[in-house]
């Protein structure tokens, strides 16, 4: 092995799992060289491991050229917290550098002086944050109760120091938010200002205050960046959609925006939802709406109808909005219980660049009154309607056979018109449409 070319060896090693890159980086020096870089293409900095991340943030900080191997990074679990049992493997000059090159005034470096003096996994995970010049995605999982890595991202957004030379996160395109907790707005406003990031993919997000009362403002709150990158925002467990607003708004060119709502417990205010899509009018290609109600159920479970509520109304002014997968209850008014309420027609709502619609059932409603509404749009035809090439219903019940005798007629419909119509009853997980 050690007789074939590097380049081959290079990329042999991209295959190879992270335990037989570092025994082969053992066994000779050509080996060590080639392949220590790639020990550090992705790893994880956690709390559970406080001394090995310590001397990780160490390494990386004396080795830049290992540093700007990392595309990957996770920060697992990070806490202020102060501990004084890994001291021995502190060192005290390499922290007054560390300080040095991140601080601008005696304060801010006397603060950050003190975390790291203690082993903070705060201020550590910020230090080596600082380093990893050539991140491609960037994950903080658990990260809600946290203030350095927070300042960390503000200086990368401002251009203070360290990030004062070069354009700081110049390849970062996607970031994670997976927390249990929910991140507040002031975590991610410096996202939204980093030139390369296109995706966010968030958990548990809100307006409110975290509660942490010592938790800083972000200089960044409240400033939009008018070269914003990002296009795409999947959002899961938002109980209170309309606190999506800053996030929606801080985007000039939205295109795909996901998200999973709790629609009954906690209710869902479709008019203000509305709202907050809007300032993306014009660029939103896809939206995709499930509820936990949806995500949650399981067949054989009693079909207890969801609480009626008003739907999204229309889409007309979404002109470039070709996927749309939403809730039946919230594309058109569901009679529940024998209600009589006006209809909206389908033609009315939907705009004309739609291409994709997908609907899904919700539970304890059927599609009686759906499927009707989608025959009557297939068979307008005219240029102010949508120009669908496919229909997807969805739900998590066996078909009834009521419903599925329309199915089968919409299908023919759909046929002579050149659509596809997919029926997908029975589903084993919502899940499954939202991450699709």
């Amino acid at each position: 092995m050690d007789r074939l070319p590097n380049e081959l060896l290079l990329s042999i090693g991209e295959y190879l799992d992270r335990p037989t890159r570092r025994a082969l980086t053992g066994c000779c020096r050509q080996f060590h060289q080639l392949f220590e870089p790639l020990l550090y293409s992705t790893f994880t900095f956690s709390i559970r491991k406080p001394s090995h991340s310590i001397a990780l943030g160490r390494h990386l900080w004396r080795r830049p050229d290992l540093a700007r191997h990392c595309r990957h990074a996770k920060f697992n679990f990070i806490c202020c917290c102060h501990s004084h049992s890994y001291a021995n493997i502190l060192d005290h000059a390499l922290i007054e550098q560390m300080v040095n090159r991140i601080c601008e005034t005696h304060s801010e470096k006397a603060h950050w002086k003190e975390h790291l003096h203690s082993s903070c996994h705060d201020a550590w995970s910020a230090v080596l944050l600082t380093c990893l010049s050539h991140l491609r995605s960037l994950v903080f999982n658990g990260c809600d109760a946290v203030n350095f890595i927070p300042r960390i991202l503000d200086k990368a957004a401002l251009r203070q120091r360290p990030f004062h030379e070069n354009v700081p996160f110049s390849f970062l395109q996607e970031v994670g938010l997976p927390s249990s907790l929910l991140i507040h707005y002031n975590f991610s406003a410096a996202l939204f200002h980093f030139p390369a990031v296109r995706k966010i993919v968030a958990e548990g997000i809100s307006d409110v205050a975290i509660e942490n009362k010592r938790a800083r403002r972000s200089a960044l709150v409240g400033i939009r960046n008018p070269v914003c990158s990002i296009t795409e925002i999947v959002v899961l467990s938002v109980r209170i959609p309309y606190s999506m607003s800053n996030w929606i708004a801080a985007c000039n060119r939205l295109e795909c925006f996901k998200v999973c709502t709790d629609m009954g417990l906690f209710g869902f205010d479709a008019n203000t939802f509305r709202q907050c899509l809007l300032p993306s009018k014009d660029t939103l290609k896809s939206v995709t709406v499930v509820s936990f109600t949806f995500i949650d159920f399981r067949p054989g479970q009693p079909r207890n109808p969801i609480p009626g509520g008003i739907p999204f109304g229309s889409f007309k002014e979404f002109h470039t909005l070709e996927r749309l997968t939403i809730p039946h209850s919230r594309l058109t008014r569901v009679h529940i219980n024998g209600g009589n309420e006006p209809r909206q027609s389908l033609q009315d709502m939907l705009p004309s660049s739609l291409r994709f619609l997908g609907v899904i059932e919700d539970v304890g409603v059927s599609f009686v009154d759906l499927v009707p509404d989608l025959h009557t749009l297939v068979n307008v035809g005219t240029d102010l309607m949508p120009n669908l090439e496919r229909i997807e219903l969805m739900s998590l019940q066996k078909p009834e056979e009521s419903v599925q005798r329309l199915v089968d007629a919409l299908a023919m419909a759909c046929e002579t018109k050149g659509i596809c119509l997919i029926y997908r009853p029975s589903l084993a997980r919502m899940r499954d449409i939202f991450f699709a």
